[in-house]
Formats: C-alpha cells, structure tokens, sequence
C-alpha cells in the first residue's frame, strides 16, 4: 500500500506540469505507480464529461419518449426524468394541411378538379385504390403519416402545374424534401402498378376494331398504330452536356411514343438524349425488334391487296425508316406527282393521332413544357408516370379542355429524315396502299 503522503502529493500533479520535476526526486517504482494513477483519473473525467454533455444533448433533442433510448443509455446517464414531448413538428402557421382538409375535399366542384388535378374526382378516387397497397404508411410514435390521397394529390399538383416543390410543400403542409420524396415514389409507383394495365397494346378483338377505327380515318387499311418522337427539356446536366443539346438548340431528353385511334399510348421509350436522331432511337428501343420478329400485334392478320399479303403496321414520320410493317411518307414535295401528295396528305392527317397525344400529354401535365431539373435517372419515372396518367384521364373520358394547350407547341419539333434502311418489300407495300 502506497503511503497517505504520496497520495497527498499525486492529488496536487493531476493538473499540475512539474510531473518530469517530481519524477527526478523519487524512486522510480513510485513515479511509475503515479503515472499510472494519474492517467487512469483524467481518463474517468474525460468519460465523465462525455457522458454530461450526451446527457444534455439528449434533453436538448425533446423526445417525446425515452423508451427506446433509456435502455440504451440509462445504465450510462442515470437519467430519470418524465416522457419530453417536442411542442410541434412543423411550425404552426407556416405549413398546413386545411387547404385540402377543408377545400379540396369539401367545397371543391369537378371544374376545379379537372383545373387543378386534371381528372376528376371519380378518376383520382380510383387510382387511389389502385396505388393504396404501394404507398400506405402507418403511424408511428412521434407524428402520423400522410395519407394517400394527399400524397397522390401532391404529385399531380406539381405534375400539372409545374411548380416549384417549394410551392407545394406550403400548398399541402409538406415540408420541402418530404414532398420531393412523396413526389417521386409516387411515380416510381405509377410506372410499376398502373403502366402495365394502362400503356399496352391491345390483343384480339380489340386490336381489330383499333384497325378498323384507324381505316375510318382517311382510308388506310391494316394500320394498326403510329409513332413519332418528342424533346422533354432538362436543365444542362452536370456529365456528357453536349449529349443532350438536340438541333432546337436546347438541352432535352427523348420520348417515344405509339399510339392507338384514340390517342392512348400502346408502347413508349424514354432515356435516350436529345442529340440522337429517332431513326437511331426506334432501332435501340424494343418495339423495333417486336416488329422484326412480327410479335407485336396479337393476331397479326394480313391483308391481300394486288396478290400481296400485307400484315398490320404502324406509320410514321420521314424521321424513321421505311419497312414492310412501318410505312412512311414519300419524301420530297416538288418533284411528287399527284397520287403520291394525295398519299401524303392520308398518311399525314391518319398520323396526327400521335401528334395529337403528345399535345395533350403536356398540355395536361405542365411540368413537361418547362426544363425539368430533376436527375435524368430520375425523370424515367416521372414522364412515364404522366404517360399513363394521360391513358387514365382517356380512358375515363375525362374532358381535355382548350387551355390546356396553352405554351403547347409542337409544331416546332422538326422534321428529321432517314436516308437509309429503305427496303424493297417496305416500297411495294407502301406503292400498293397508293
């Protein structure tokens, strides 16, 4: 046992600095027996220190329970004290939900809805309870989880006007990041559940009066779709900038979409930038190999005009090539004889349904006419999401009102042209339907 006085004098070193003073005047066995002891008391203050100041930091945070926590640290704090409840998660005043609470869901008529919503209120009560399984949370301990509705109703106030998430947050009583998270699982959500019931190509019996509705039109036989391409602006992104400037000399990202009679997206392709031309877009999406491989339409009846069998197919632009099952308008104006300018005029005027679709595709949902400054991998979801809300609303015969087209303008796309992939059966089947 150590001697009282030396105890005495280790007591006065602790936060002393002659230590390497003292240590000259003793043996060395007591210098090394202080040391010792002198390192192991300032090694406890320190924990006693840490723990005080986690101790604070804890009151400070406001739980409204300890449970979890106190029996993690209780044999560390000591800390009995009663449940601290925080006085509020979002300040009162600032963001609240009684705009929907009490005027959305209560006053609210079906033109407001189709004002602000773009469907009625028939139509968002059904893709509620399709989406409810995917996007329902529950409850937990310190506040309640939003709702469905308001998280459907978020994303098609923003996907419709194009506001900021700013603006929204303060419109729904959502904070800022909690509404860019709400907005884009919701998309993530539409694209899973609802596209693959919503965006297809109809099979049967359906498909034929689809021909038929076509036919009707200016008289085209066997077609059975069109499709054309269209610039979804971004803002620069940060990687391969250039990539993405297309010749209208902006930036923006490309969609490809097949339509039916009605105006209904059957297939689209999306993600490719802005700079590739849609003749390079239509041979990198599938819907180029379902027609190579003729699986695109069940059944796939032909049609035998002059001792040729020709199968259902789809029209489009100068922009895509020409194919046995994909027609295209004879190229140039001057030199075209009669019979091919009255044919340009049916394949242009049974082709504005595509061109009609995509109009209205923005013309609804807004946030597609402004550049987009959301991540490229993260824009996948959300005009795929539009698209199938665009199928829904059409679907539902939700009416498209003439306003809507208002900065809608897509008469200066630009018309590209394929030179190449001309083949011989593609001009015989396009002389036959002359």
């Amino acid at each position: 046992m150590l001697p009282l006085h030396l105890f005495a004098i280790l007591l006065q070193l602790i936060d002393d600095d002659s230590i390497n003073q003292f240590a000259a005047d003793m043996d060395k066995e007591c210098v090394i027996v202080c040391m010792f002891l002198i390192n192991f008391i300032r090694a406890k203050r320190r924990r006693q220190l840490r723990r005080e100041k986690l101790r604070r930091r804890l009151l400070w945070l406001m739980l409204d329970e300890q449970a979890g926590l106190e029996s993690i640290f209780s044999s560390h704090f000591q800390v009995e004290s009663e449940p601290i409840y925080r006085r509020w998660w979002v300040k009162p005043g600032v963001r609240s939900t009684f705009w929907w609470e009490n005027h959305v869901m209560t006053n609210w008529d079906e033109e407001e809805w189709l004002t602000n919503f773009r469907m009625n209120k028939a139509a968002f009560n059904y893709i509620v309870e399709e989406l409810r399984p995917h996007i329902t949370y529950r409850d937990s301990r310190l506040r309640s989880a939003f709702s469905v509705e308001i998280r459907l109703a978020l994303t098609l106030y923003r996907l419709s006007t194009g506001v900021s998430f700013r603006c929204v947050s303060n419109q729904f009583g959502v904070a800022r990041s909690t509404s860019c998270e709400i907005f884009h699982e919701v998309c993530r959500q539409i694209e899973r559940v609802l596209m693959p019931k919503f965006v297809r190509v109809p099979e049967g019996q359906e498909l034929l009066d689809m021909v038929e509705k076509f036919r009707m039109k200016q008289g085209f036989p066997q077609v059975a779709g069109a499709i054309d391409g269209t610039h979804i602006k971004i803002t620069a992104p940060t990687e391969n900038a250039q990539d993405y400037f297309n010749h209208k000399w902006s930036y923006s990202v490309l969609l490809q979409g097949l339509v039916d009679a009605d105006g209904k997206f059957m297939n689209t392709f999306f993600g490719l930038p802005g700079s590739v031309h849609d003749a390079r877009m239509f041979n990198l999406s599938t819907l180029s190999n379902k027609l190579a491989d003729n699986t695109l339409f069940n059944p796939n009846p032909s049609l035998n005009i002059e001792g040729t069998a020709v199968p259902l197919l789809i029209i489009g632009d100068p922009a895509y090539p020409l194919l046995p099952n994909l027609i295209r308008p004879f190229i140039g104006r001057g030199n075209l004889n009669r019979e091919k300018r009255i044919f340009n005029f049916k394949h242009s005027s049974t082709r504005m349904t595509v061109e009609k679709a995509f109009g209205r595709l923005k013309g609804r949902w807004h946030l597609l006419l402004k550049e987009n400054e959301h991540e490229v991998r993260n824009l996948r979801s959300v005009v795929q999401a539009c698209c199938t809300l665009h199928n829904i609303c059409e679907a539902s015969n939700v009416p498209y009102m003439n306003y809507l087209n208002e900065g809608v303008n897509l008469e200066d796309e630009g018309e590209q042209i394929c030179r190449h992939n001309r083949t011989q059966s593609g001009e015989e089947i396009r002389k036959l339907m002359l």
